[in-house]
């Protein structure tokens, strides 16, 4: 099998896996569709197109993405959308199974269709026959191929997990059989001192064979414990071998994409890799193909100058991008380096400001800020949009995938020198080592691939910086807030000392104040359960050697989530006097997000999933104030807030809207109906909600 026909064959089943997951998702009602999911699956699907040379199956797998981008960002789901992202992926179907033959003409219909739908020029596109590059023309006949004696089988990664899994049960039982050896040492001690103590007893044969026999089966109880751990550790370590591949086997797909970057842009570059032979396992090195993919796309795209700029600066003519791999620990972390022109700090600064999601003032102090901004979804600095650059998503998705392993990234970038992201990802999706704290009366899990230190704080440690309490660790002043508070628990009342756990994610770091430090552990994960796929904070569940599930918590968003309006919870747990706030959405998580913020401030919250429900609430419950999402089936919140306006007993009453709308029309349209505040999903900051809530009321 020739490198073309494995990537082929890899490409089929990756995305014919992808295409099925999208046709679910669309063939439900819109009001159901998972947007996050569907966006992802068609990016990556267009990716990998591309990859193979499927020319028309990315171009419609990318106009498709277009549509579900744009109803992700907020657009309303029309029917003619919906029948176009139903087309899109029906159409991507068919073009999934013609390739390598004539190609439907439907395609570049399709394509300016969606373009026009947009409010975009049409993409042109040649429907040609198509092939995946580098093919043989004169595929061999299987009959007539020769047949080698196979020495090697094809297992797929899920079922080596089942293996794996069952290799951590065995370790699981190994372990829960310390309750039958100490039972049977306490037995054989007991009988023991009995002997020394009643001489004429240790005589009886009964008693003789009943003390033989306790110590026969505590000897062979530990045996069989260690017999039992030795074969666990071995199968594991075993099936983990099977799962290990080389980093340096994505050399071909990233080369190839930095030369499809390159004739794009027009631009020159070449593909380094240092620590090639890094291990990884599979499943985590799959799933940081599309981040890497990404990320040498846009160093191409974003990080090189063109060829007459880099000969005046002394530079080669010909950029580098450097994939750098090593292993440690438990941990690896891959490195996507450029030698270009860095991040444009100033563009980054100045479309912060413009948009209304940073001051000057802010960027300038906390710089850090002006990298996590390449992070949100729907920030570029391009000011067109091709199909290498100007979306905005690109980053986002990298971070997205990476918090889906249990990983982080941090982006790095010198005026002149070049780019740098550094992406850190556990080396086996099966089994990871964990910090485990209690907090609000339960135990969670924090990946120590997250944690970086752990101290004991006193109240005296604690300082009040810009009404945020925070708490010296090293030359840093970092961020303090309880991780009770976070997760919207109750809190155990403080003493004069407690544990704190910090946490850090890119330029992020935070202080989590639990009640005990447990300790450290090697857990195995289990698939999240489907309650709580949308809840924050949580990344997934272990299963401990008594049988307690205990909750993994995503280190990643607990150290980028917890923002000041976060921290200086526990400061406004004074002044909220349990101030009762009413929030209204009908998406479960816009709703779930919001109640949590506010819980999280101290203020008891009550939640209603339209505005006629919210109205028979306000009518039972005495409340101080409505946060409520504009578009809402039954009652909108526009209507909601007339309503609210027109009534004798309310009128007084604020009302903050939440929605994605951010136009001046749409600002006006609240105010106009009495909203006293109006906050953008877009650039949604807990922070400006829990400080619009505090001023209110």
């Amino acid at each position: 099998m020739t490198v073309d026909d494995e990537l082929l064959e890899v490409f089929r089943e990756e995305v014919g896996a992808q295409l099925d997951a999208l046709s679910v998702i669309l063939a439900q009602a819109p009001s159901r569709w998972d947007l996050d999911r569907a966006f992802h699956l068609a990016h990556n699907a267009k990716g990998a197109g591309r990859m193979v040379g499927a020319q028309a199956f990315a171009a419609v797998a990318h106009a498709l993405e277009d549509v579900l981008g744009e109803l992700r960002a907020g657009a309303r789901a029309t029917r003619s959308t919906v029948a176009l992202a139903r087309r899109g992926v029906a159409l991507a179907h068919e073009c999934f199974v013609r390739i390598g033959g004539e190609q439907s003409p439907d395609v570049e219909d399709y394509v300016e269709r969606v373009g026009a739908a947009l409010g975009r020029p049409p993409g042109v596109l040649e429907v040609v026959a198509e092939e995946p590059r580098d093919v043989a023309e004169e595929p061999r006949d299987v009959a007539e191929a020769p047949r080698a004696e196979s020495t090697t089988v094809r297992i797929s990664v899920d079922r080596l997990g089942v293996l794996m899994g069952l290799g951590a049960e065995l370790m699981t039982g190994a372990e829960r059989s310390d309750a039958r050896r100490a039972l049977a040492k306490r037995v054989t001690g007991d009988l023991g001192e009995l002997r020394r103590q009643r001489p004429e007893v240790a005589r009886e044969p009964r008693f003789v064979r009943a003390l033989d026999g306790a110590r026969t089966l505590l000897r062979e109880l530990e045996r069989d414990r260690t017999r039992s751990q030795q074969l666990s550790d071995r199968l594991q370590d075993g099936i983990r071998q099977l799962r290990m591949v080389r980093v340096d086997t994505l050399r071909f797909v990233l080369g190839r994409a930095i030369d499809a970057a390159s004739m794009a842009t027009g631009r020159s570059a070449m593909l380094e890799i240092d620590g090639g032979q890094t291990e990884i396992d599979r499943a985590i090195l799959e799933r940081l193909r599309d981040p890497l993919l990404h990320l040498v796309r846009n160093a191409v795209a974003h990080g090189l100058e063109p060829a007459e700029e880099r000969r005046a600066r002394g530079k080669a003519e010909r950029g580098t991008i450097r994939l750098t791999a090593r292993g440690e620990g438990a941990f690896v972390e891959l490195e996507v380096g450029d030698d270009g022109r860095g991040v444009d700090v100033e563009a980054v600064r100045a479309k912060l400001v413009r948009e209304g999601l940073a001051s000057a003032e802010a960027t300038a102090r906390e710089p850090e800020q002006l990298f996590e901004a390449l992070f949100r979804p729907g920030f570029s600095t391009v000011a067109s949009v091709s199909e290498l650059a100007g979306r905005g998503f690109g980053m986002d998705i990298v971070r997205t995938n990476l918090r889906e392993v249990g990983g982080s990234v941090v982006l790095e970038s010198e005026p002149g020198l070049g780019t740098r992201v550094r992406l850190r990802a556990p080396l086996t999706l099966l089994t990871t080592r964990v910090l485990m704290v209690s907090s609000g009366g339960q135990t969670f899990a924090l990946p120590m691939i997250g944690v970086d230190l752990a101290l004991f704080v006193s109240r005296e440690d604690v300082r009040l910086v810009d009404g945020e309490e925070v708490v010296p660790v090293g030359d840093a002043l970092v961020p303090l807030v309880p991780l009770a508070a976070v997760l919207g628990l109750d809190a155990v009342e403080r003493g004069e000392r407690r544990p704190a756990v910090v946490v850090v994610a890119g330029h992020h770091r935070r202080a989590l104040w639990v009640d005990e430090v447990v300790g450290e552990r090697e857990i195995t994960i289990q698939a999240r359960p489907w309650n709580l796929e949308r809840v924050p904070c949580v990344a997934s569940v272990a299963l401990t050697e008594s049988e307690e599930v205990v909750i993994v918590l995503d280190v990643d968003e607990l150290a980028t989530s917890v923002t000041r309006g976060a921290s200086v919870a526990t400061s406004r747990e004074a002044t909220a006097h349990q101030r009762r706030v009413l929030v209204v959405d009908d998406s479960i998580t816009s709703r779930t997000l919001v109640k949590n913020i506010l819980s999280s401030a101290g203020y008891e919250v009550a939640t209603a999933t339209d505005g006629e429900a919210a109205l028979r609430l306000l009518r039972e419950l005495e409340v101080d104030l409505v946060v409520s999402d504009v578009d809402m089936p039954k009652m909108t919140g526009i209507e909601l807030t007339r309503a609210i306006r027109a009534s004798p007993s309310l009128e007084r009453l604020p009302v903050i809207l939440v929605t994605s709308l951010g136009s001046e029309e749409d600002r006006q349209r609240g105010a106009d109906a009495g909203a006293d505040a109006y906050v953008v999903k877009g650039a949604f900051d807990q922070d400006e909600l829990l400080t619009g809530v505090a001023r209110l009321l």
